[in-house]
């Protein structure tokens, strides 16, 4: 294992300068044995400052904290250079040799010198506090659960302008798509790499073909767990390997409503309830009210019901559309317009025939 604290910048280990200390430095935590790389300038002084002024430009906040409040816990190595110049260039130069930015013996989260080469933390994680402050904490910090994630109750959608993200309870499936809806992960048989596509582009080419193709979910009875396996293999192997949903049931705990999947024979309704059994509240479209009913049921039917909090439905060509979104997705393919992102209004001015009609009128017509 390398020892960074060891490798060079090709500095000295001494000024020659009396009025200025141009430096790198490589520092070392010997709690949790990860490394910091660095250059400094200072005028004024023949002698570096690190740990007495200056504590790194780090923005991983404890490691900083850490670095003022103790620093007897970590070693470091100094060398100095003619200018300041130089020091940056010896600086990107070591970072561009370990990668410090993706290397997760560092705490830097950023390449000197290439914004293009980062990892957005290393070992770090981006957090929010209450005034709505973005800020790093070490993933070891993180891990503690005194921390709220940057991300946390908020939702990716995808809009015009790109990818954007809102409070998750500002999300309306009604007008919002999520940044991966309508998109499918797909393996690209030119490149041989995973990615994830418009599902429009997955089923128009034939460069991509699902992640699984020619692979089976099974039960491995040596290892006894679930995992997939090339069919070939499956096929010449079936005394080791069953398919995973042979003799086997998804259920739920009506203790715990933990999920599990049980052998047929220890299913035991008394105590567990068959996954197919859970309901969902829809607004029916026959019956014109709320209605419980199975997920399954929801899924196969879905043309008959709409969300509950559905407040308008469209009429055009003699369809009735339950949602904006069931709206744009035909328009877009019969007409070539696009309003997904569109108010009612611009709606009914871009389509003249199009009919909107409120769930109170819906509920009273014959």
């Amino acid at each position: 294992m390398v020892d960074y604290l060891k490798e060079s910048y090709g500095g000295a280990k001494a000024n020659i300068l009396e009025n200025s200390a141009y430096y790198c430095y490589t520092i070392f935590d010997k709690e949790t044995k990860k490394y910091y790389s660095g250059s400094r300038g200072v005028e004024g002084s023949s002698t570096h400052d690190l740990l007495t002024r200056y504590f790194t430009s780090s923005s991983v906040t404890d490691f900083k904290k850490k670095l003022k409040e103790k620093p007897e816990m970590f070693l470091y190595e100094i060398e100095y250079f003619q200018s300041r110049a130089d020091a940056f260039v010896a600086e990107k130069i070591f970072h561009d040799k370990f990668q410090v930015g993706r290397n997760k013996r560092f705490y830097n989260s950023l390449m000197a010198g290439n914004t293009k080469n980062t990892n957005c933390g290393a070992g770090s994680v981006l957090c929010r506090d209450r005034n709505n402050k973005i800020y790093r904490v070490s993933v070891d910090v993180y891990a503690i659960g005194e921390h709220t994630h940057v991300c946390a109750n908020k939702i990716n959608i995808r809009t015009e302008n790109g990818i954007e993200q809102i409070p998750r309870d500002e999300f309306n499936p009604e007008i919002h798509s999520t940044q991966f809806e309508d998109h499918v992960l797909a393996l690209n048989t030119e490149t041989g790499k995973n990615c994830r596509i418009p599902k429009e582009l997955f089923e128009s080419s034939e460069r991509y073909v699902g992640i699984t193709k020619g692979m089976v979910a099974v039960h491995d009875n040596v290892l006894k767990k679930n995992c997939q396996v090339p069919i070939k293999v499956y096929r010449e192997n079936k005394d080791r390997y069953e398919t995973w949903s042979k003799n086997h049931v998804i259920v739920y705990d009506k203790l715990t409503n933990e999920k599990v999947i049980l052998f047929c024979d220890q299913y035991d309704k008394t105590r567990y309830r068959h996954s197919n059994e859970k309901k969902v509240t829809v607004y029916s479209i026959e019956d014109k009210k709320h209605a419980r009913v199975t997920s399954d049921e929801y899924w196969q039917n879905k043309s008959k019901y709409a969300r509950t909090n559905v407040k308008h439905f469209f009429r055009l060509d003699g369809i009735l559309f339950l949602s904006k979104k069931d709206l744009h997705n035909y328009c877009l393919k019969t007409r070539k317009c696009i309003l997904q992102w569109d108010s009612i209004l611009e709606i009914q001015k871009k389509i003249q025939d199009i009919e909107v009609i409120s769930r109170e009128d819906f509920e009273n017509e014959n």
